[in-house]
C-alpha cells in the first residue's frame, strides 16, 4: 500500500485562523473567569465551542481514535483483581486498590482507568451516567462521521484507501446477529435484560469500532502509527509492572501469581510479533535493535505476568508469521529452528526440575500441555457444562440474557464472579450456546474474513511494509481467537480495539494490493484479475513513475 506522492497529498487545514481562534477563546475564557467570580464551566465555554467546531470540521478522526488506543492500552489492566500469595502461602484476592494498598503502593494510572472504563456516575455526581467515557467516545465518533458525511466535510476522505465492501456486509451481519439474539433471548424467551446488556456490549461495539477505523485510517501509515502507539503504551506499562514486582511485592514478601490481566497478553503478544514481522520483512540494523531491546523488555513482562495464554498466543502467532513468510529468510529460520530444537527440548525438560525463574516459561509451556492444575480442571468442568447446554440449543441458541446449564458444579466462584453462568471463560463455546449455529456464524464471521483478507493481501502484496502489515493483522486475529477460547476474550475494550484495527487494515490492504475489489458485485460478476495483473496494477502509483 504505497503512500501518495507529495503532489497528491491534501493540504493541511490552515493553522493561522484556528490558532487565532484558539488564542482569542483563551483570552475570552480568562476574561469570563474574572467577570463570573471564578465559574470554570461558564468561563471555559468559548474554548469548548472552538474545540468542538475544530473537531467537527478540521481534525481528522484518526487523531482521537489513536489517542484513545494509546490511553486505553496504557491505563487498562493495572487496577484489576490480582491473586497473590504471601510468604506463608496464604492466597489473597482483592481488587487492585485494596491489594496495592495492602502493600503500600497505589496504581499511578488508576485515575485514568476510572475515567475511561468505570461508569461515569462513579466519577461525576450524576446517577444517570451509567456508561463509561469510552462508550461516550464511540457515540461521539459516530456522530462526527454522520455530520461529516451529511455536510460533505471531506477531512478524512481526501487521501483515504477504501476498504472492500465485504467488510461492511460482514459487520452488518454482526449487528443483525446481536440484535436478533437480544430479541430471541430477552423478548421471546424471557431472558434477563440487564445481564444481556453486559453480555453483548463489546460484541455490539465491534462493528462500530471496525468501521470507525476503516473510515478514519488512510492506509498502512495509520496502521503503523497505531502499532507504534501500542508498543509505546506497553513499554510504559511494563515500567509499572517491573517497579511493582521488584520494589513492592518482593521486598514485601509477596509473590504475585499475576500482575496485570489476561487482556494485556494480547498487547504483549502483538508488540513482539509486530517487531518480529517488521524485521523479517525488512531486515536491517534499526529493526534488529528494536526487536532485541523492546522485544526483550516485553518478554520480561510476559514472564513476570505469568499468563500461560500469553506464551500460547505468542507461539501460535509467530508460527503463523513463519508459515506466511516467503524467500531466503524463511529457509534460514528453518535451519535455525532445526539446529535449536535439541536445546529447546533440553530447556523444557530440565526446567521441570529447576526452581529458578529462568525456567518459568518452560513450566508454563508444560502446564499447558499437561492441563493437570486446578485452574485447568475448573475450565474443563465449565466447558463440559457449555457442551451440555449446546446440545439442547444447537440451531438458534439461548439468546442473550440466559445462564448456561451447570450440570456439574465446579469450584464456587460466585463471590468473586457472581455472573459466571451468564459469561463463561471460554467465549467460543459460550457464544455457541448463546447463538447456536446461526448466531455464532454471524458473530464469528469477521474473524474468518479478517484472516482471509489479510492472507490474500499478503500473497498479492509487493512492498515489504504491506506484507509485514498483513502478517501483523493475521497475528492480531489469531491472538484474539486464542484469548476468546482461553479467558473472556470477547468481553474487553482492548480486545475489541485490537480486532477492529486488524479487520479494518486487512480490508484496506486487500483492495490496495489488488487481492479484492473495493465493491463486490452480486449480479454480472466481473472476472477476477490474475495475480500478475493485480500486482502490475498496484506496482506504480501516480508520482512514482
Amino acid at each position: 500500500m504505497a503512500a501518495p506522492s507529495a503532489s497528491e497529498r491534501p493540504a493541511a487545514p490552515l493553522a493561522g485562523p484556528w490558532l487565532i481562534a484558539f488564542i482569542a477563546s483563551v483570552v475570552l475564557s480568562l476574561v469570563l473567569l474574572l467577570l463570573t467570580s471564578g465559574n470554570p464551566i461558564l468561563a471555559a465555554t468559548p474554548l469548548i465551542i472552538v474545540a468542538v467546531v475544530y473537531l467537527f470540521t478540521a481534525l481528522p478522526l484518526r487523531v482521537p481514535l489513536l489517542v484513545l488506543l494509546f490511553l486505553a492500552s496504557l491505563a487498562d489492566s493495572l487496577p484489576i483483581a490480582v491473586p497473590i500469595k504471601a510468604s506463608g502461602g496464604v492466597e489473597i484476592i482483592g481488587v487492585s486498590t485494596e491489594l496495592f494498598n495492602a502493600v503500600s503502593w497505589a496504581p499511578p494510572l488508576y485515575p485514568l482507568y476510572a475515567v475511561l472504563f468505570e461508569n461515569l456516575n462513579k466519577v461525576l455526581p450524576i446517577e444517570a451516567l451509567r456508561f463509561s467515557a469510552v462508550d461516550l467516545l464511540y457515540i461521539l465518533s459516530l456522530l462526527l462521521v454522520l455530520v461529516r458525511v451529511a455536510f460533505r466535510i471531506r477531512v478524512d476522505r481526501l487521501d483515504r484507501q477504501p476498504a472492500t465492501t465485504a467488510l461492511h456486509l460482514v459487520m452488518g451481519g454482526v449487528l443483525l446477529g446481536a440484535v436478533w439474539l437480544e430479541v430471541w433471548g430477552v423478548g421471546l424467551r424471557g431472558g434477563d435484560f440487564r445481564q444481556s446488556l453486559w453480555q453483548f456490549r463489546q460484541l455490539f461495539w465491534l462493528p462500530t469500532v471496525t468501521m470507525l477505523f476503516a473510515y478514519a485510517f488512510r492506509d498502512i501509515r495509520d496502521f503503523n502509527r497505531a502499532i507504534n502507539l501500542l508498543i509505546t503504551a506497553v513499554c510504559i506499562k511494563l515500567v509499572f509492572v517491573v517497579w511493582f514486582y521488584f520494589t513492592v511485592a518482593r521486598p514485601g514478601h509477596f509473590e504475585p501469581a499475576t500482575i496485570t490481566s489476561h487482556y494485556d497478553s494480547i498487547l504483549f503478544t502483538v508488540t513482539i510479533v509486530a517487531l518480529v514481522a517488521r524485521y523479517l520483512h525488512a531486515p536491517g540494523t534499526k529493526n534488529l535493535v528494536l526487536l532485541g531491546t523492546i522485544g526483550t523488555w516485553v518478554l520480561l513482562g510476559i514472564v513476570l505476568n505469568n499468563r500461560r495464554l500469553a506464551f500460547v498466543s505468542l507461539g501460535a502467532s509467530l508460527f503463523v508469521v513463519f508459515i506466511m513468510l516467503r524467500g531466503p529468510m524463511k529457509k534460514m529460520l528453518l535451519r535455525v529452528m532445526l539446529y535449536a530444537s535439541p536445546l529447546v527440548v533440553a530447556y523444557v525438560v530440565v526446567g521441570q526440575a529447576g526452581n529458578s525463574r529462568i525456567f518459568k516459561p518452560a513450566k508454563l509451556v508444560t502446564s499447558v500441555i499437561r492441563q493437570d492444575d486446578r485452574s485447568s480442571s475448573t475450565r474443563d468442568v465449565e466447558n463440559y457444562n457449555l457442551l451440555v447446554t449446546l446440545k439442547r440449543v444447537k440451531l438458534l441458541g439461548n439468546g442473550w440474557g440466559h445462564e448456561y446449564i451447570e450440570a456439574v458444579r465446579g469450584d464456587d466462584i460466585s463471590e468473586a464472579f457472581p455472573q459466571y453462568k451468564y459469561q463463561a471463560h471460554n467465549s467460543v463455546l459460550w457464544l455457541w450456546t448463546v447463538g447456536g449455529l446461526v448466531g455464532f456464524s454471524l458473530l464469528w464471521m469477521p474473524l474468518c474474513l479478517g484472516i482471509f483478507l489479510a492472507r490474500r493481501a499478503y500473497i498479492f502484496a509487493r512492498a515489504p511494509a504491506d506484507r509485514a502489515a498483513a502478517a501483523i493483522a493475521v497475528s492480531m486475529v489469531i491472538t484474539y481467537m486464542i484469548q476468546a477460547w482461553g479467558d473472556l476474550g470477547t468481553q474487553h475494550l482492548n480486545s475489541t480495539l485490537v480486532l477492529g484495527i486488524a479487520l479494518a487494515t486487512a480490508a484496506k490492504l486487500a483492495v490496495s494490493t489488488g487481492a479484492m475489489p473495493a465493491k463486490l458485485r452480486f449480479v454480472g460478476v466481473r472476472r477476477p484479475e490474475s495475480r500478475v495483473q493485480a500486482q502490475a496494477h498496484v506496482a506504480f502509483t501516480p508520482g512514482q513513475e
